[in-house]
């Protein structure tokens, strides 16, 4: 029995692949860090378990069609190759009858991700020309899973830097190809995989921006959604364009995109646009603590709760926060507790996930004088 094995059999069986992944990601940034160095009996038991979960993997694929759901067992699977390569010199090293398997793994989602491999083609393989980019178009307007149309979005923003080398046809071509599902998103109800796919093209269009791709950001913004609004808005606002006030105000009143807003009307020397009733700095610190905490990596969605307790100085101003959540992200003793955050306007906006309790004295002063002592 290995330090390892605890572990290992927690992932074996859970159902939930993102929770899989919560503790592969675990284990690569401990072997990447050097946190943690195998020895040979524990890479043969890794290795061994992720050739399982691999197999495991390929057949509940089958059962899946959501690609949104199979794009999870993609990522989890990539997690679990990058740990077996760690425990093999060489792929020869690898019995015969396991690599064959795992090549067919392989096979199976190079043919799923289809759309992902055109778009890496593309704009990777520097195969910019008009008639590249129209077989692109081919290849992902048949598609009806909104998920996986949307690779065309995440694959620009992957490629942004290599944008500015399209020829101007080619460019014409994508524009368009925007513009035609801008206007597809905008003519119903969006659901969830439409208004994530819409969100990233906002913010990519800007590198094949048009005059009808801005005026059908201007339609975006009457969405009234925060997430939309202000990717939008930075790409008008980067072409040069006002944004309404009423588009401002919707975003400034949004704890998630407040502190991003302000910094983006900042930028542009428009600050001064910005409510001022929501420009004090204890609401734009607590936007950065929430915008920390939803990250895929942290709490992945809002607190439940979120309590300013004072701010401290230690070199930089830190303002002290305590938050609930029952975030899977969480261990079960820290789930619907008071949790420790802090923000500052220099960066460093950051939690440990400490619990509130153990750092609580009998005056708030008190205890904001022990989390700097202890925490900052």
């Amino acid at each position: 029995m290995t330090r390892f094995s605890s572990l290992l059999a927690t992932v074996k069986i859970l159902d939930d692949y993102n929770e899989k992944k919560q503790f592969s990601t675990f284990i690569i940034t401990s072997l990447e860090g050097k946190q943690i160095i195998l020895s040979q009996e524990e890479k043969a038991e890794m290795s061994e378990k992720c050739f399982s979960e691999i197999f495991k993997a390929g057949e509940v694929l089958s059962s899946l069609s959501s690609y949104k759901e199979k794009d999870i067992i993609f990522e989890y699977t990539d997690q679990l190759f990058a740990i077996i390569t760690y425990c093999f010199d060489s792929p020869r090293d690898i019995p015969d009858n396991i690599l064959e398997e795992l090549k067919a793994y392989q096979l199976t989602v190079e043919k799923e991700r289809f759309v992902e491999n055109e778009v890496d083609h593309v704009f990777d393989g520097g195969h910019h020309s008009k008639y590249e980019m129209e077989h692109l178009m081919e290849v992902i307007s048949p598609v009806k899973d909104e998920y996986q149309r949307g690779m065309l979005y995440s694959g620009m923003l992957h490629y942004k830097e290599k944008l500015e080398a399209i020829p101007r046809d080619a460019k014409e071509v994508l524009s368009d190809y925007m513009a035609a599902e801008f206007k597809r998103y905008l003519s119903g109800d969006l659901t969830e995989e439409m208004a994530d796919a819409l969100e990233v093209a906002c913010d990519v269009c800007h590198y094949v921006l048009t005059d009808e791709l801005i005026a059908l950001l201007y339609e975006v913004l009457k969405l009234g959604r925060a997430n939309l609004s202000y990717y939008a808005a930075d790409t008008l606002m980067k072409a040069g364009r006002q944004i309404p006030d009423e588009t401002i105000s919707v975003l400034a009143k949004d704890l998630e995109y407040a502190r991003l807003t302000y910094a983006l009307l900042r930028r542009h020397k428009q600050d001064d646009r910005f409510p001022s009733e929501y420009a004090s700095d204890e609401y734009l610190a607590k936007s950065d603590m929430i915008r920390w905490l939803v990250y895929p990596t942290e709490l992945g969605e809002m607190p439940e709760a979120i309590e300013y307790l004072g701010k401290v100085k230690k070199k930089d101003v830190y303002f002290i926060f305590r938050f609930k959540s029952h975030s899977k992200t969480l261990d079960a003793v820290s789930q619907g507790e008071w949790l420790i955050g802090w923000a500052s306007p220099e960066g460093g906006t950051f939690s440990n996930f400490d619990l509130y309790k153990n750092f609580e004295q009998k005056t708030v002063e008190k205890t904001l004088k022990y989390i700097k002592r202890k925490l900052l």
